[in-house]
């Protein structure tokens, strides 16, 4: 993770920009270690060209991302705080007049730029996501080795569906089936939901599991995604 933080701090300086803001919370994990859905609350990491990076997370979040493994700062704030004074202030303590503030303008929203570009009078702003893309594009040992982890703990979802498959069986009793025997394995969630869907739901790329039952010579396909 410093490994790759130092990739985006060498970034910056070619592009003659002071800091980085990151929003997108995979993006956030992947370069912290730490993962969180903030909801409606701002969550972000910012990466310095010449100071050391700092997590920035809604106030109760704070004690979790000290605990995660970080070892920067992390600051927070309260719902009766304004988050982005908080964030310009930590900024312009490193950095009194950033000439170039890098975003990931697929995924800050429009009220949040403004938010943000109103604390930076003459502040130009670029984008980062490209370059966060081709980072994580190139795996490290360790990363190759989490992938083929989840692989195979994949193969195991699907024998277990495969085997759970029966007559009578609901498709949602299945999903949860599988669903319980990946968490006894230490899988905390999936990549997006577990589909089992049998006869006619087969045909829907995107379906809901339900209480249509599992009936002989039916078609019954099982998709997954990755597990972590």
């Amino acid at each position: 993770m410093e490994k790759n933080i130092d990739v985006l701090e060498s970034w910056l300086k070619e592009q003659q920009s002071e800091v980085a803001f990151i929003t997108e919370p995979e993006n956030i994990a992947y370069f912290t270690g730490y993962h969180s859905d903030p909801h409606e609350r701002v969550l972000g990491l910012l990466v310095f060209s010449d100071h050391p990076p700092f997590l920035f997370t809604p106030g109760l979040e704070v004690e979790d991302a000290k605990t995660s493994g970080w070892k920067h700062d992390v600051y927070g704030y309260s719902d009766t705080e304004d988050p982005f004074q908080i964030i310009a202030r930590e900024i312009q303590a490193r950095v009194q007049k950033p000439t170039k503030i890098a975003v990931e303008k697929n995924h800050i929203t429009l009220d949040r730029f403004e938010q943000l570009s109103g604390k930076f009078a003459g502040t130009s702003f670029i984008p980062i996501e490209h370059k966060i893309q081709m980072i994580r594009l190139v795996k490290t040992e360790d990363e190759l080795k989490i992938l083929k982890e989840a692989a195979l703990l994949a193969d195991y979802a699907v024998q277990v569906g495969v085997d759970e498959i029966a007559e009578g069986k609901t498709e949602a009793e299945i999903v949860a089936k599988i669903e319980f025997e990946m968490k006894k394995k230490g899988v905390s969630k999936m990549s997006f939901d577990t589909m089992v869907l049998t006869g006619k739901n087969g045909a829907l790329p995107h379906g809901t599991p339900g209480d249509t039952k599992i009936k002989k010579r039916r078609f019954s396909p099982l998709r997954f995604r990755g597990c972590s």
